[in-house]
């Protein structure tokens, strides 16, 4: 034999431990991104299980809230006596819930606070304001009783900062009333 084939001889045998640990180390870096790519595919599928549940969660706690807000707190329907009409108001933060019209006629509000802020409710009569004396705590409820002529006014929530965030509203009077 040559000095050229025994070095070669000599560097396959040298070398064959490492191509073993050459092949072993491709099969556990394969073995590794397999576990990785099924991990990441269950990863997937949890997450987007997790999201399907929060988004039923919340619809479900939007649908509740708002089955809740019906008929616990008050209807806002106008309801004819012989002195005038009863209106239901029911102020939430930055929202007043209440008929969009109501008869001409001495009308009495009975407001109820279900937000978690002071509120009050002003009627602007074309340069008076009636309002109550004072604003309502959350969860109280207090009437004004208001004579109201055909037209149209405006209904707010006279606490600072709250008609720009909503709680304002237009109030038409019909004259359906006796007054």
């Amino acid at each position: 034999m040559t000095v050229e084939q025994w070095v070669s001889l000599a560097s396959h045998f040298a070398l064959r431990p490492f191509r073993w640990m050459a092949r072993s180390m491709h099969l556990i870096l394969l073995e590794r991104f397999m576990n990785i790519f099924v991990w990441t595919r269950v990863a997937r599928a949890h997450w987007a299980s997790a999201a399907a549940a929060l988004v039923g969660a919340f619809a479900v706690i939007v649908l509740a809230s708002c089955a809740s807000s019906q008929g616990k707190v008050g209807s806002t329907q106008v309801t004819p006596t012989t002195k005038g009409s009863v209106v239901e108001v029911i102020l939430k933060d930055y929202e007043i819930v209440m008929p969009e019209s109501v008869p001409s006629g001495e009308v009495t509000f009975n407001i109820t606070n279900a937000g978690s802020h002071d509120h009050n409710l002003e009627i602007d009569l074309k340069g008076t304001k009636r309002r109550l004396d004072a604003a309502l705590k959350p969860g109280e409820t207090h009437a004004l009783i208001v004579p109201l002529s055909p037209g149209t006014y405006d209904v707010l929530c006279p606490m600072t900062g709250h008609s720009a965030l909503g709680m304002r509203r237009k109030l038409t009077v019909t004259g359906q009333g006796g007054w």
